[in-house]
């Protein structure tokens, strides 16, 4: 009987034992920092440690006079080319040729009476409109990606107005889907639905951070592109857009490598398409 009761005495304390020991691990482990045990997921431009921009040039295809100054900065520039232009498709074949992206430009409906300068210009042959049935909007949208071969995406040319309009941008975004390609919001307007309705359909969708260009004036891009750096620190990436012109080229050109001396990546824009 005697040994019997020290057989259960020692049992009771191997028990407890266990159970302290069980409960150490567990207290001790509960201090180890999630980011040790969970890999999160993160924003564009966090996965890597360092700030991501993206820049985008819209315009091409009037001409290829900048085609080649761009290739020489040896840097990702993402192509925005307007369809149904003399050199739409030739752009977007030597920026396939070249390592680079690029995307169909799409005019689509501005305001009559919107105040922003890059709004004002003439309107492009073939413009999306608000009155326009959906057959119309679908072959328009067609034909102009088959004449931007090779684009991954589409972003808006003008359209203030045809961007707030989720009739007119579900017809566009049902192409989208269909071909697997991105939307780039060039954020003409606050009142923009892009980035709602490209969640709604599983559009792989990026907005518009700094227009660096909208005044051709060097000391204004320049500082356009310090305002973007700043972005790209504050929030792990940004978009910048400019156009085909001279003058936001030649800035590119002195200006390229400050985004590496601040530490920032410059990526296409599909890496930051969500």
């Amino acid at each position: 009987m005697t040994q019997r009761l020290k057989i259960a005495g020692l049992c009771i304390i191997i028990v407890c034992l266990i159970i302290g020991w069980l409960e150490l691990v567990r207290s001790v482990g509960s201090f180890i920092p999630q980011s040790e045990t969970v890999k999160q997921s993160s924003a564009p431009g966090e996965e890597i440690g360092s700030p991501q921009v993206a820049l985008v040039l819209d315009d091409f295809g009037y001409n290829t006079q900048n085609v080649e100054r761009i290739f020489r900065l040896h840097a990702p520039v993402t192509f925005s080319i307007l369809p149904n232009l003399p050199y739409s498709a030739e752009v977007a074949g030597r920026v396939a040729e070249n390592g680079h992206e690029c995307l169909l430009h799409l005019p689509l409906e501005p305001h009559a009476d919107t105040p922003e300068t890059y709004e004002e210009m003439p309107l492009e042959d073939q413009t999306i409109h608000s009155r326009m049935g959906r057959a119309q909007i679908l072959q328009i949208t067609r034909r102009a990606i088959a004449g931007v071969p090779g684009a991954l995406g589409v972003s808006n040319h003008m359209g203030s107005k045809a961007t707030e309009d989720p009739y007119v941008m579900g017809v566009i975004f049902d192409v989208l889907k269909g071909r697997d390609m991105l939307f780039l919001d060039s954020l003409v307007t606050g009142s923009s639905i892009c980035g709602q309705l490209a969640a709604e359909k599983g559009i792989r969708f990026a907005k518009r951070d700094v227009f660096l260009d909208a005044q051709q004036d060097r000391a204004f891009i320049e500082g356009k592109i310090d305002r973007l750096i700043q972005i790209a620190k504050e929030q792990g990436y940004a978009v910048g857009i400019g156009h085909d012109r001279t003058q936001t080229i030649e800035v590119l050109e002195d200006m390229i490598d400050e985004f590496k001396q601040h530490g920032i990546e410059l990526v296409h824009i599909s890496h930051l398409a969500q």
